[in-house]
């Protein structure tokens, strides 16, 4: 089998939840590096360059970004004492073409890159990479555990906890889940729920998170007479508690960039809409199939918006159905199983 060494910092300033290495399996190797910011983009770690010539790993996976300076002197030690070079990347997303020049330059450091989704593929296809040299990897979250909770859950304990969120438990639910933030563009969500109800469509709106977008998110909602239909239900980290909220509701709306939202809803059998400009999506969109595990509205139109919402509602699709395609989209990509047949693949592929 192969082993895996995980070299990093230990802190950051991004509000994510950090490893606990007191708490991780003992199999799990961790190195813990020096971390040196210049202007807060441009980053040297130490031991980087060490471990790049060190006789102990064969492959070295490096997270493609170039402003890590450690990177390039890395990669290019790793390649002359004859490791494999992998680098771990979104790819292309927004085009200039100083900073693409430069990235075309050092992702040619790398034997392969692994990247998390198609899209960013047929770019680097664009710009003269070779497809043999691309490995899609996609994303997860922690799926074991999400599998099972899916599979206990009842359809009963779901009505019970529909009826304790809303007083009209029998409207569709729309949930977003993630950080109130004005950047996810959450007051448009909002606003279709008011011209829904006022074209006779009524809906139910759950927000599980919190934000500053919160205080402004109540104020729309008291002022446009929707108190009854949104439930605010605040920031939960517990899968267990996650799991049938996301499951009973019945579309997620994410106005903003969906990422690993799309994940989360998917996994419990719940579609997502969101918007189709991709360019300011994350590669977790890939995982919407129109029709079957959501759909894409068209960028910047709330009107568009309100009329794929309303499409899903009135079509009445067999939910049990699009639970299964949803399902089976996280079965077959979206999940650390597979990430780490396609990870280990690219490892050891030789065909380069």
């Amino acid at each position: 089998p192969i082993e895996y060494t995980f070299l990093s910092g230990s802190t950051t300033d991004i509000p994510i939840k950090l490893i606990d290495k007191k708490n991780t399996p003992n199999n799990f190797r961790w190195i813990v590096v020096k971390n040196i910011w210049f202007m807060n983009k441009i980053l040297w770690q130490k031991q980087v360059v060490s471990k790049s010539i060190s006789s102990e790993y064969n492959c070295i996976i490096y997270l493609g970004n170039p402003y890590f300076l450690s990177t390039w002197v890395g990669a290019l030690l790793a390649k002359i004492t004859g490791k494999r070079v992998l680098f771990w990347t979104h790819g292309f997303i927004r085009s200039s073409n100083m900073i693409d020049q430069i990235k075309k330059v050092f992702f040619h450091l790398a034997d392969g890159l692994l990247l998390y989704g198609n899209k960013a593929k047929d770019n680097l296809m664009q710009k003269g990479f070779k497809e043999k040299e691309l490995y899609v990897i996609y994303n997860s979250l922690d799926y074991d555990k999400q599998l099972v909770l899916r599979n206990t859950i009842s359809t009963e304990e779901l009505i019970v906890e529909r009826k304790k969120l809303f007083k009209y438990d029998e409207n569709p639910i729309l949930f977003f889940v993630g950080r109130l933030t004005k950047q996810k563009k959450l007051s448009n969500l909002l606003l279709a729920a008011k011209q829904l109800h006022e074209q006779g469509i009524r809906v139910n709106i759950l927000f599980i998170g919190e934000g500053e977008e919160k205080k402004n998110l109540i104020e729309f909602t008291k002022k446009n007479a929707l108190s009854e239909f949104v439930c605010f239900y605040g920031a939960t980290h517990d899968e267990p508690e996650l799991a049938p909220l996301i499951s009973l509701s019945d579309i997620c709306v994410a106005p903003g960039e969906v990422g690993l939202t799309a994940m989360h809803s998917l996994v419990y059998g719940t579609p997502v809409i969101t918007h189709n400009n991709f360019l300011f999506q994350m590669p977790e969109y890939e995982a919407i199939i129109e029709g079957r595990t959501g759909s894409l509205y068209e960028y910047g139109s709330n009107d568009s918006m309100i009329d794929t919402i309303k499409k899903w509602i009135e079509d009445k699709k067999d939910r049990e159905a699009i639970r299964t395609y949803c399902y089976e989209v996280i079965d077959e990509y979206y999940n650390p199983n597979k990430q780490v047949e396609f990870i280990n693949h690219a490892v050891m592929d030789k065909s380069l």
